[in-house]
């Protein structure tokens, strides 16, 4: 797969973009400037908040590289500027990315997983999210992520390594990422939007302005569909069956687990069941009864939640006593991507 070359700046990729997307989604230099009391105001509320730096090169490089540098920072270079610093915005626009300078790549660390860490790390996933909300990468009307996947995957990358730089092993992670979020935002438009009482006709003129109108409808009417609400009923089961909920914010179990082994004084990686009490023993507004159970059953069997021979998550294990069998190629507390065998 190859990186997009100058001259190749306008090439055919067929991308559903409105006037108030572009101001949103993918803002870039050539929209209308800020009036300069909103630029004002906007100065004043970024100013409240402490802006961190980001690590930015300036490559053209489509992939980091692959040699283990993951908790090497001597190569990192700090470039100053307002355009390496994260201003938490309402609505998750990610003006500062988008208009990142062509020649700029924000750097991206990964485990040996293939997880990305830090708060480069955390802003790559925010981006991924503005991806899967766009529709003419990731098509709303299609039923399944993987037929988007194997249709999109490509121009998809290329937008990505327009703005990060990131090993090849993170590609995965991105996709898959990308996956859940699209699936998360149409569940979220659903749940906004539709009303199984309400007619085809009434619900297309529900379409938000950043969809496009036919992709809106053919969702709407496979949500109509006898297919669609068997699906619904299947899912709903699925959701009553759960037994914990995600109470760690935006930020990835991959961060949690690294900012852990940072602040351990040997800076051995954490088992999986002091990732889970840290991201729910406190966090949740009422008592968490599964960390609760978890944290008895490690006073009382310790070796249950200790590194062992470098592996932080097996079979038996104190987390899987308390939280039970897994899904197929899937870890609990270790977030996305990691399969048994890697962990």
């Amino acid at each position: 797969m190859k990186m997009l070359e100058e001259n190749e700046s306008e090439k055919n990729v067929s991308l559903f973009v409105t006037r108030q997307r572009i101001a949103t989604i993918a803002p870039t230099k050539s929209n209308k400037e800020p009036s300069k009391s909103a630029a004002k105001k906007a100065k004043e509320k970024s100013g409240r908040k402490k802006k961190q730096q980001l690590n930015v090169i300036q490559s053209k490089e489509q992939y980091a590289d692959e040699v283990d540098h993951q908790h090497d920072d001597d190569d990192i270079q700090e470039t100053p500027g307002d355009d390496n610093k994260v201003t938490k915005r309402k609505g998750t626009v990610l003006a500062h990315v988008w208009d990142l300078p062509e020649e700029n790549r924000i750097l991206v660390k990964c485990n040996q997983l293939g997880q990305p860490i830090g708060k480069e790390g955390g802003l790559l996933g925010q981006f991924l999210g503005t991806i899967s909300r766009n529709c003419g990468y990731c098509p709303l009307h299609i039923k399944d992520w993987r037929k988007v996947k194997n249709d999109k995957a490509e121009t998809i990358l290329q937008c990505i390594q327009t703005k990060f730089l990131y090993p090849r092993s993170c590609e995965k992670w991105i996709l898959k990422s990308i996956g859940r979020d699209w699936r998360k935002y149409k569940a979220t438009l659903k749940s906004e939007l539709y009303n199984p009482k309400k007619k085809r006709s009434a619900l297309y003129k529900l379409c938000p302005d950043d969809i496009d109108e036919d992709q809106w409808k053919a969702l709407v009417k496979y949500w109509k569909s006898a297919e669609g609400k068997a699906l619904s009923e299947r899912n709903k089961v699925s959701r009553e069956m759960k037994k914990t909920t995600h109470t760690a914010g935006t930020k990835s179990y991959a961060c949690w687990s690294e900012d852990l082994r940072q602040a351990d004084p040997e800076k051995k990686k954490p088992h999986r069941a002091t990732v889970y009490l840290a991201t729910h023993r406190k966090r949740a507004k009422e008592a968490n009864q599964l960390a609760v159970q978890l944290e008895n059953l490690i006073e009382k069997q310790p070796e249950l939640a200790q590194d062992s021979e470098g592996r932080v998550a097996w079979e038996g294990d104190a987390l899987h006593q308390v939280l039970g069998e897994e899904k197929p190629g899937q870890v609990h507390g270790m977030g996305l991507l990691p399969i048994p065998k890697q962990v």
